[in-house]
């Protein structure tokens, strides 16, 4: 830290050769704070920076990194960190010693070093991949590898003893004729599915395997129900446990239909994520009329059990609470800049953020998602009633700021353990509504909002600014909403300043948010307010 505090202003890309990446990226971020000239540019600079960080750190755990191979394509990262730093830190003053840029443009030079980082971040999917890849082979290609050995690659990606192991696709038991009938199943009733199985890599999982690991989706394996299916838990072949959602399959045609719609979404979105704080999708089945999803299984179950009072142990202390917040806020991130292309999820709220055993947040739940561009899920207004986007009912406009406003609701549901809602307009306002919530911050009173088991918190202050910037996110105007990007700047930086929210528009066509009480247990998937 010495030899970065020394550069002062007279830093050059030379003298900062040999500080690491993860050292970089804490300069620039306190870099940015003292910038008197294109703020803007220098403040979206950091933020890509940011949302590398994570990345780096788990990166430098890995052995792999050592290996040239695949050390050599992010060698380049660090000059990149470098020339981003000398870049906002010669926007601190007019400096002569900070003109490098010999002609060019700055904001050609900001465009430059923006495409190098993000080119770095497009890498991370593709280590990933090859880590799994190898650790496959390492179980696999041995010079005489055992069948438990062919049945622990297949737990690594959760897949059936049949799937692992070729023989056993045509010996004993018929295992080949289901696997048959399955595929002939996904070209009849989602055609489209089959191309995107062979690209992603998931596996089909037989029915039989499937209700064996439930005891035929018994009760004593019941862990969530929601308005898009039932979820179990269950052990595939003594492998780890998994979750295994079971779509509805009654029903009127038109409920039918749009079940299938969320169904072929959920696969179509997640094949397309690789990401800490997204649920992993390990496989589907599609045989004798069923509908079944299998995710990896996260312990500690929904956040809503935490915050509303209905999970195990103490209340959550604010430190974790703000991890998960971040947490949250870097998923969505990804899903709308990072993971190349831009995926709406329309369906935030706390029983759809899943726990792990670190208490990781992981956003789950994509039957609702879209990808922006496509006409997938675009056959009328989606939602859960109170974290949905006002302006997306009223107006059919969902953007991706409608995740932005459902973000803000749980920001306000983690800080206050309370529900929002969006009532009528009423006079005075209702406690509980987000009129309430904004007449108690302009009048001074926001403690008054605070969860009061974090009361003797000594980051009061950061509580504070979490009540300003959810009230932010939840604007009845799109327009006058940050982008979530702007989100986790304002969150990690008590330096930035944040905007007063305007509150301007749409308050008396917004809707009442009943909630259900239904409750689910831990690791459910379920839903626990109405959809629309």
């Amino acid at each position: 830290m010495a030899l970065w505090n020394g550069l002062g202003q007279v830093a050059t890309i030379a003298q900062l050769t040999g500080v690491d990446a993860s050292g970089l990226i804490t300069m620039i971020l306190e870099a940015v704070r003292t910038v008197s000239r294109n703020r803007d540019e220098c403040r979206h600079l950091a933020r890509r920076v940011m949302m590398i960080g994570d990345l780096v750190q788990k990166l430098q755990g890995w052995d792999m990194m050592q290996e040239p191979e695949i050390r050599r394509p992010l060698d380049g990262l660090d000059d990149a960190l470098r020339e981003a730093y000398v870049l906002i830190v010669s926007c601190q003053n007019c400096s002569i010693a900070y003109r490098f840029l010999m002609g060019w443009k700055q904001s050609e030079q900001f465009r430059d070093v923006q495409e190098k980082i993000d080119s770095y971040i497009q890498l991370y999917p593709f280590i990933s991949h090859i880590d799994i890849t190898r650790r496959l082979d390492k179980l696999c290609n041995s010079a005489d590898p055992s069948s438990s050995q062919i049945q622990a690659a297949g737990a690594i990606l959760g897949l059936s003893e049949s799937q692992s192991n070729p023989d056993a696709r045509t010996e004993g038991n018929g295992s080949g004729l289901e696997h048959a009938e399955s595929e002939s199943i996904i070209e009849v009733a989602h055609p489209n599915l089959g191309d995107e199985r062979q690209k992603s890599g998931y596996a089909v999982f037989r029915l039989s395997d499937l209700k064996a690991a439930t005891n035929n989706f018994s009760n004593e394996h019941l862990i969530g129900c929601g308005g898009f299916g039932t979820v179990y838990k269950g052990q595939l072949h003594g492998g780890p446990m998994v979750a295994i959602k079971r779509c509805f399959s009654s029903g009127s045609s038109s409920d039918q239909k749009h079940l299938s719609r969320q169904f072929e979404a959920e696969i179509r979105v997640l094949l397309k994520l690789r990401h800490i704080n997204i649920i992993n999708l390990l496989g589907y089945c599609i045989e004798q009329g069923e509908r079944i999803l299998v995710y990896e299984y996260i312990p500690n179950g929904g956040l809503g059990n935490f915050i509303f009072g209905t999970g195990t142990g103490t209340p959550l202390d604010w430190s974790l609470r703000f991890h998960i917040i971040m947490g949250i806020a870097q998923g969505i991130v990804y899903l709308h800049e990072y993971c190349g292309i831009t995926i709406l999820h329309r369906d935030l709220k706390p029983c759809n953020v899943l726990l792990d055993s670190a208490m990781n947040p992981k956003i789950t739940d994509f039957g609702l998602a879209r990808i922006l561009g496509s006409t997938m899920n675009n056959d009328g207004i989606r939602g859960t009633v109170g974290y949905v986007d006002p302006e997306y009912v009223i107006l059919d406009r969902s953007s991706r700021k409608s995740d932005v406003y459902s973000f803000g609701i749980i920001l306000l549901d983690v800080v206050t353990a309370k529900r929002f809602f969006s009532p009528l307009h009423q006079d005075p306002p209702p406690a509980g509504s987000l009129d309430y919530v904004w007449e108690m911050w302009s009048a001074g009173k926001s403690m008054e909002l605070i969860d009061p088991s974090l009361y003797d918190e000594p980051r009061m202050d950061e509580l504070l600014r979490c009540i300003q910037i959810a009230l932010l996110c939840v604007e009845p105007r799109q327009e006058d909403r940050p982008n979530m990007p702007d989100v986790i700047l304002m969150l990690s930086s008590d330096s930035v300043r944040i905007p007063s929210p305007k509150r301007r528009g749409y308050q008396d066509a917004q809707v009442v948010a009943p909630y259900s009480t239904e409750q689910a247990g831990p690791g459910a998937l379920d839903l626990n307010a109405q959809q629309i």
